[in-house]
């Protein structure tokens, strides 16, 4: 079972299992070791087949398609192996971007002499300064380091295995409507569902049986994209906004961002003694800074990767030439042809 805690976690968690699969399966990476012996690739395919696939509503629908995409129709690169090479790479991507963009680097100091205007005297730093240290995210390799040459531009990992051009049979999918209602104006709703449960059971059990039936039938591109459709009607409001609340949010963290700063930094350096509030509760180190905003980042990023798919309106993920890989319990269907 996949459960998805945030938005886009579904595509995420499927995309790295199908990739890591993948190079199991070219030989690039050995099985996952476990209580039992491993079992072969095609073994695990074959069982997997003789399953199938239950998705509950068109969120995780459209999660499911999308991480279908990625898994299968992106280059794969070995990283350090195993299924958290996708997080080491997300890990490093970010890095980069955050290393270079100058949100940390230090201000300019005018050069007071071509000025004509006389050099105060500095004083001495004194002996017990701190002395800050580089910032090294605990996320990344031990192999992996940033230069500071902001001009510098890594290359990525080159690719192992190259996109897969067509979607291997799936295990079948059974697709179960799901509508979950939030917010105040639908408590009345929220109410009359809970004492009308009769047709949720019923709804339930009838597609139950048709996974204990087991007849499916292709996937219609035609039809079955649009499942789930009308339960979108019911999304929250806010998820509309979202982007627009994320670039608020970058704008009023990175505000503060920049006096947390300049605090760590005047504290590090003994350019001030601290205050009794800041002895009471010590503000956070440039090294705590720039963890806290890569966390933060890589939490933007994320919500905003998932708004793109599963935003209001937009069509789940289809490529041509999916129709024969995909199938659909179905009480229409065939028996025994998967």
């Amino acid at each position: 079972m996949i459960v998805g805690e945030r938005h886009g976690s579904i595509t995420r968690l499927l995309a790295r299992e199908i990739q890591h699969k993948r190079l199991v399966a070219a030989g690039l990476l050995p099985p996952t070791a476990g209580p039992t012996p491993p079992e072969q690739p095609a073994a695990q395919a074959e069982r997997e087949m003789r399953g199938g696939i239950v998705i509950v509503g068109r969120a995780t629908f459209k999660e499911y398609l999308e991480g279908l995409r990625r898994g299968y129709g992106e280059s794969v690169s070995l990283g350090r192996g195993g299924r958290e090479r996708g997080e080491d790479e997300e890990d490093q991507a970010i890095a980069r971007v955050l290393e270079n963009d100058g949100v940390f680097d230090e201000p300019e100091v005018v050069d007071s002499l071509s000025s004509g205007e006389e050099e105060p005297q500095q004083a001495p730093a004194p002996a017990h300064a701190a002395q800050v240290q580089p910032f090294r995210n605990p996320f990344l390799p031990s192999g992996f380091e940033l230069r500071s040459n902001t001009r510098f531009q890594p290359t990525p990992a080159a690719a192992v295995l190259p996109a897969e051009t067509s979607l291997p049979p799936q295990p079948p999918i059974l697709l179960l409507p799901f509508r979950n209602l939030v917010g105040l104006s639908l408590v009345p709703r929220q109410i009359w569902g809970f004492f009308n449960r009769r047709r949720y059971a019923k709804d339930g059990a009838e597609h139950a049986l048709l996974l204990l039936e087991g007849a499916t039938r292709p996937f219609d591109p035609s039809t079955d994209l649009a499942f789930g459709e009308e339960s979108e009607v019911w999304w929250p409001a806010e998820f509309d906004r979202l982007e627009k609340v994320d670039e608020k949010r970058r704008g009023e963290y990175y505000t503060e961002l920049g006096k947390k700063l300049r605090t760590a930094r005047e504290l590090a350096s003994g350019e001030r003694a601290p205050t009794k509030d800041e002895e009471r509760t010590p503000p956070k180190t440039e090294q705590e800074l720039r963890q806290e905003r890569f966390e933060r980042e890589k939490r933007w990023r994320r919500e905003l990767d998932a708004w793109a798919v599963l935003r209001r309106g937009r069509e789940p993920v289809w490529e041509d030439g999916w129709e024969g890989a995909l199938r659909v319990y179905d009480k229409e269907g065939e028996r025994g042809d998967v």
